[in-house]
């Protein structure tokens, strides 16, 4: 009934404890996908006979790994966990199956979850933990993971694909306020937020890449304009957000960083603004990057006019960005 994916690597012990809070059960199947650790799991297999077990032949990122598993099982409705992660009480499965039974034409079923520090995370999160997904959806609307994108934010990419479109089409996504699981951070991971190197040469570059992920998937699927439109503009200003904080710590990315604000503004978010009304006081999907800005650096000044020409006026990085200068006045040309 139920496939449940687990990519791992490099990481046994954190595996057994996440295969250890699963319970052995017939409407659960279990699959594991090895990003080619490069480990030997047969030590541990035995314990868990009832796991179906596949290694890739080169590491690929685990966007890559769950889609392998994705595309090797066939149960109607899928789970993702991440290995290190546990389910909190083996009972909430009973809970799943029942939701799932009172409601079979919900487009998905979304329940919070925990961290390790003990922070319930919402339903807000376009992260893969918590979701049960329909397969019947996903082979309709074509969603994958992203393969270029698949180191970084790749369940993103896949959920806001999923959440959009089920939005676009009217169905409701079933969401759930008790935590049934917990996210664990790996020490060994360089997508976790305790490991810094992931936020300067992943997080930006994952975002781009999974972002214009989703909105070829939407325009696959016939999307409406308004669901375009959020997503465009809303990740474009996130992209913006995640520049700021990081080249005020570490200009040495601006350059890199640029190229990807410029890729994304001409090829999907300047094009919108022909049918869409931008002004400084209306742009509602300003406020993610605005509070992410405001969390992590509260004197920067977000001014989205002055933004969008100097965007249009410097096709280089301009040198006050090179130089970790977020401040700096912009003498731009208006165009």
């Amino acid at each position: 009934m139920i496939d449940i994916i687990i990519p791992t690597y490099k990481n046994k012990e954190g595996l057994i404890k996440t295969l250890k809070s699963i319970p052995h059960s017939f409407v659960i199947h279990i699959t594991v996908v090895d990003d080619c650790s490069g480990i030997d799991y047969s030590d541990i297999q035995p314990q868990f006979p009832y796991v179906q077990w596949f290694t890739l032949d080169k590491n690929c990122g685990p966007g890559v790994a769950r889609q392998y598993g994705l595309d090797h099982t066939e149960a109607r409705y899928i789970m993702f966990i991440d290995t290190g992660d546990w389910i909190l009480d083996p009972c909430v499965f009973s809970m799943i199956e029942a939701e799932i039974e009172r409601n079979r034409n919900a487009a998905g079923w979304k329940w919070p979850y925990v961290t390790s520090q003990k922070e319930i995370v919402g339903n807000n999160s376009v992260a893969c933990h918590g979701y049960i997904y329909r397969r019947d959806l996903i082979n309709q609307w074509h969603i994958t993971f992203s393969t270029e994108g698949s180191y970084a934010n790749e369940d993103v990419g896949f959920t806001r694909s999923y959440r959009l479109l089920s939005r676009d089409k009217s169905l409701i996504l079933e969401t759930y306020h008790v935590p049934i699981l917990c996210y664990e951070l790996d020490l060994n991971s360089i997508t976790r937020s305790n490991n810094h190197e992931y936020d300067y040469t992943k997080h930006l570059k994952g975002v781009y890449l999974n972002s214009k992920h989703t909105i070829e998937c939407l325009r696959a699927n016939n999307g409406s304009e308004q669901i375009l439109l959020d997503e465009i503009t809303r990740m474009f200003w996130y992209m913006w957000g995640i520049f700021i904080i990081r080249i005020a710590k570490k200009p040495e990315y601006a350059e890199e960083y640029w190229n990807y604000i410029q890729d994304y503004y001409y090829t999907y978010f300047k094009p919108c603004m022909s049918w869409a009304d931008f002004n400084d006081t209306n742009l509602t999907s300003c406020s993610r990057a605005i509070k992410y800005i405001r969390d992590n650096c509260d004197s920067y000044r977000f001014n989205p006019t002055r933004i969008i020409r100097e965007i249009e006026a410097n096709k280089q990085v301009p040198q006050h960005y090179k130089e970790g200068d977020i401040h700096n006045p912009l003498h731009v040309v208006l165009l």
